[in-house]
This record gives structure tokens, sequence and C-alpha cells, in this order.
């Protein structure tokens, strides 16, 4: 008689295969250039220039670049409402000292005070300094200063791209200098009745880049500065 054995055998051993309960679940992919703050600078390349890759704040502040929250704007759903106080500023783009195309955008969660210039303004001039000290003393808590150019030193409504770099070389500026050279963001805060022919004319827009005061001349500088201050 022939036993069955083997095949009971075989049916045995493929019964008893063991059964993986724990499957493998596959890992998350690793992100070889991090950016940790959301800044717009990789990590190393931040530790490379000596700042902190997890302070949004901290950044390559003697480099050509600026950070960029452009996309964390996006994301938290701020869009342009006006130019009249208490309203979401719209975004406009510029061409900063370096040539580049910089919008003001890149700069939510910051404190910003815009301060509009000109190449023939004297008191545009003498409070040039006094913006840099500030923004070189709190930069680190979130304050930035940006000049606006709308005119050069002849005086006839009009500037070109070195003009940026001559101002911000002329008055040892590091922080943005911008081109507004179409008055996109004149005209849109002199639209609103914020703005009335004079300059200096500086705003303060709060973290969210709402307008939260406007300011004009050079006590009007000094009073931007402390409203700046105090939203910090």
């Amino acid at each position: 008689m022939r036993t069955t054995l083997p095949s009971i055998v075989v049916l045995f051993i493929a019964a008893c295969q063991p059964v993986d309960l724990h499957p493998l679940v596959p890992a998350p992919p690793i992100e070889l250039d991090p950016d940790s703050d959301g800044d717009g600078f990789l990590d190393i390349d931040e530790a490379d220039a000596g700042s902190d890759a997890q302070d949004p704040f901290s950044w390559d502040f003697g480099g050509d670049r600026w950070p960029d929250f452009t996309d964390e704007a996006l994301a938290d759903g701020v869009q342009g409402s006006g130019y009249g106080m208490g309203q979401v500023i719209p975004d406009f783009t510029g061409r900063d000292q370096f040539g580049n195309a910089v919008s003001l955008y890149q700069f939510y969660g910051y404190v910003v005070v815009i301060d509009f210039v000109a190449g023939w303004c004297g008191p545009c001039s003498d409070v040039a300094p006094a913006a840099q000290a500030s923004w070189e003393a709190r930069r680190l808590d979130g304050l930035l200063y940006i000049h606006v150019v709308v005119d050069d030193d002849d005086g006839v409504g009009g500037v070109d791209p070195e003009f940026a770099a001559s101002w911000a070389n002329r008055h040892q500026l590091d922080f943005p200098v911008l081109l507004d050279d179409n008055y996109e963001a004149l005209n849109g805060v002199a639209s609103s009745g914020l703005y009335a022919g004079d300059i200096p004319f500086l705003i303060v827009l709060d973290r969210d880049l709402r307008i939260d005061s406007a300011h004009v001349g050079t006590v009007g500088a000094v009073d931007a500065d402390n409203r700046a201050n105090e939203l910090l």
C-alpha cells in the first residue's frame, strides 16, 4: 500500500509558512536639503553663513538674497484688500539694489517699515542712518526696513536699475532698497488718501501685512520706528 505521507507533509509545510503580521511600512523620504525655518535658505547654506537655521529671522544679512515667505503667505490665505488703514496691502514687486526682483509678500511675518524716498530729498537722506541702525538692532526680533525709491537725484521723476544700488551704497544700507519705477505702490497709497505728496513717507505694516499707520517727514520717521517697535 502506498502511503500519502509525503503529500501530507507538503501540505503541512505549506500551511506553516510564517505570516508577517507587521508588514514593512516605507520610511518617509529623507529631505537631503532641508530648510528648517522655511525662510528660503537651505540649512547647509545658513550654516556656512553662520546664521541660525531654526530661526526665520536669522539669515545672511550681508548677502544679496532676502528671505522668502511667499508660500507661507499663500498658505495662510493672505490677499491684498487695499491701501487704506487696516487693510492688507496688495503685493508689489520691485528691483532691489542687486538687480533682482523682490516682492513685498516675501516678508510676510515681519513688522515692515516701508519708506518712500528720493535721491534729491534731503530729509530722506537724514533718516536713512537711523533706519539702518534700527534694522541692525531689531532684525532678529522680526523688524524689516524697506526703502522704496521713487526718484533719483535729478528730480525729474525717473529712476534706473543702478540707482537703488547707488542709494544703498551712499547710506550703507543692507536692508532691501527697491525701485518703484512704475509707481505701483506709491500710486496705491495715494489713491487711498494716505499719501499726500510729501516725502519721506513711511507706512508701518504688521506681521499680517496690514497697514497699521502712516507717517511723514523726519519726525514721522521716528514715530514710525517707535510704532514698529510696539508691534514686535
